[in-house]
């Protein structure tokens, strides 16, 4: 539920996608390109240098977020774990409305639909490791880490405790969570450790990943 702000090349620039009043329609919205850099551009055009993409989503909140959880899990020990849909920064336009669980026109009667966008996972993981206070592992796919857990073996003990009727119900529901073409790859996996325990880690694998 975290805010992005939209970027897209031009030219040698960064400029930020923003919403204005449709010029055709004064009742409805449309995006357009700044004419020149914003601060936000300002701000990450630096870090999009060998960018190979012409349209990125950043995260500001999110960034500053993590950075917190990065230094309260280095000062305070702990480990953490980010489930969500997501990418590893291969994909660019990601931002989407659902209005009853259907697809709908984010532009389109403001406040009446959910807002989302994917995850970019590797920006995620450039921010935990900064200044190496943690360690990651992963993202790994939903379905990749569900089999590592032993799901299978999870299943087949519910199976072997359930009513007959229930049966069918867990097999499709480990179907969904895994398979790739289904939420298993659309979902990814991500685990932070303070960066004390990389030895400890490195040495004993961590489950899943």
């Amino acid at each position: 539920a975290l805010p992005i702000h939209k970027l897209q090349k031009d030219g040698i620039l960064w400029k930020e996608v923003l919403i204005d009043v449709n010029p055709s329609d004064k009742n409805k919205f449309s995006f357009v390109l700044s004419r020149n850099e914003t601060p936000i551009a300002r701000l990450y055009s630096p870090l999009l240098t060998n960018e190979k993409r012409t349209h990125v989503e950043v995260s500001p909140e999110s960034d500053l977020i993590l950075k917190h959880i990065a230094i309260r899990l280095e000062e305070y020990g702990g480990f953490g774990l980010i489930m969500d849909y997501g990418h590893v920064g291969e994909k660019e336009d990601t931002f989407r409305a659902f209005k009853n669980h259907q697809l709908h026109d984010p532009l389109s009667n403001p406040g009446t639909a959910d807002l989302t966008a994917d995850v970019d996972f590797s920006n995620v993981k450039r921010q935990l490791e900064n200044d190496d206070r943690l360690i990651t592992f992963g993202p790994v796919e939903q379905g990749i880490f569900l089999n590592e857990m032993e799901a299978e073996t999870r299943l087949n003990f519910l199976l072997e405790n359930c009513e007959e009727s229930e049966k069918e119900n867990l097999k499709l529901g480990l179907d969904l969570l895994t398979n790739p073409d289904k939420m298993g790859s659309r979902f990814k996996f991500l685990s932070m450790f303070p960066a004390v325990l990389k030895d400890h880690l490195t040495k004993f694998p961590v489950n899943g990943f």
